[in-house]
């Protein structure tokens, strides 16, 4: 029906168009008859495509709510597809991560059935003394630790046979505590001068006898280095560094820990290697853990401990040297050693740099250093007047009583115990 009207429509306006041409007398009745039809057959054509287009309108279907959400499934498996390929991108890198700690955990208990190990071989070395009698034994509760007794050879009140029968006791004390693990990490902050920021610590270790006395280095250091015990307790404070710097890194990436290692653990041909292959585990703490020796190691080193300080150079690892008497020193040679750190006493350095051997005015030994890449700490610092004496000679870094005491890091208290660096 609409068909039929639109064509009457448009046989109408042709006629009308053409009526119009014939009374305007410009075309000729057979002029005006063809342009109609011409004019007619155009408009037939323009409605027939217009038909047609309706009619191709009206056979596509409207879109439908399965198909719909068959657009919606096709983009949610999309979206699963992507979703899964992160997830097991997500999964490879846990199981890396895992068994980096599992390889961690293995070397870990390596290191600790070495230290097992090498305590048995001094207990079995240390139960060969003579057996005291009962009288020895009896003078030896008399002469029983005090705490925080310095003992000191020589002394007036000590028969030779009392010192015997103390140190004798004081060995199996030693030898208990570390058979029970009882030797605790202290940490001594090294801050920034003049600000007095915390940006690095001193490990420092301690044993306790069993009614939890502290002993002291200058206790035990006279009697274990003898009996073969310097190793056991450097390891183990070795492996409490690592496990503390671990714990530290969590908090503040920049917190740096000195470390200690005897000439004993450099020459462990048993222990070393495992401990290369520990902290080859642990290399993401080379920029944290500092390894420092003292100067007579150092001085005193041969090809095999300079071959041990080379490998843990070579894994990233840097060193600094405490216990320094002689400031007679070739820094390029320290440097390219990979040592950053040189530890003057206070004393030393504010008094007694000619005497120790320096080759220019204290003045100017920070700058000296800093040529070469290391660092220059001055430790001991126990007044106020040292600091203001320290800062006319552009020290950077200062340690001492001053500042904090070594305070204990212990179990459950660890993170706790540890202040943020940064603070006073």
């Amino acid at each position: 029906m609409k068909t039929i009207l639109v064509f009457l429509g448009t046989l109408f306006f042709a006629g009308v168009a053409g009526a119009a041409l014939w009374w305007s007398k410009v075309f000729s009745p057979v002029e005006v008859g063809l342009i109609s039809a011409f004019f007619l057959l155009g408009l037939s054509q323009v409605a027939t495509q217009i038909r047609l287009a309706k009619e191709r309108t009206a056979k596509k279907p409207p879109q439908k709510e399965h198909e719909i959400f068959a657009g919606q499934i096709h983009e949610l498996r999309e979206n699963a597809t992507v979703w899964a390929e992160r997830i097991g991108h997500l999964e490879g890198e846990i199981e890396r991560v895992a068994n980096a700690r599992n390889e961690q955990l293995i070397a870990e208990m390596q290191m600790v059935e070495t230290l097992v190990k090498q305590l048995a071989e001094r207990v079995i070395a240390t139960d060969h003394r003579p057996t005291l009698s009962p009288a020895s034994i009896e003078a030896a509760d008399t002469l029983s630790l005090q705490p925080d007794r310095e003992i000191k050879d020589g002394e007036a009140h000590l028969s030779l046979e009392d010192q015997a029968i103390l140190d004798a006791e004081l060995l199996k004390t030693i030898r208990n505590s570390l058979d029970e693990n009882r030797v605790d990490l202290y940490l001594q902050p090294i801050v920034t001068l003049p600000q007095r920021k915390t940006r690095y610590y001193e490990a420092l270790s301690r044993l306790r006898d069993g009614d939890g006395r502290i002993i002291m280095p200058a206790d035990y250091l006279r009697i274990a280095e003898p009996a073969g015990f310097m190793p056991m307790i450097d390891n183990i404070l070795l492996f409490r560094c690592v496990h503390v710097m671990r714990k530290m890194i969590e908090r503040n990436r920049e917190v740096g820990v000195f470390c200690n290692i005897s000439a004993h653990t450099l020459l462990d041909s048993e222990f070393f290697p495992q401990f290369i292959d520990y902290m080859k585990h642990s290399q993401e703490l080379a920029g944290s853990l500092i390894f420092e020796f003292g100067q007579g190691t150092i001085s005193g080193s041969g090809p095999l401990e300079f071959e041990s300080l080379k490998a843990l150079a070579d894994l990233g690892f840097t060193f600094s040297m405490d216990k320094v008497e002689r400031l007679d020193v070739d820094f390029q040679v320290l440097a390219d050693m990979n040592f950053c750190f040189f530890k003057v006493a206070s004393n030393t350095f504010l008094n007694d740099v000619e005497r120790a051997g320096s080759p220019i005015h204290a003045a100017d030994f920070s700058e000296l250093l800093e040529r070469n890449g290391i660092n220059l700490i001055i430790e001991k610092i126990e007044d106020e007047r040292s600091i203001v004496n320290l800062l006319d000679y552009n020290v950077k870094f200062g340690q001492g009583y001053l500042f904090s005491e070594p305070r204990p890091v212990r179990g459950d208290i660890l993170l706790e115990a540890v202040p943020e660096v940064g603070a006073a």
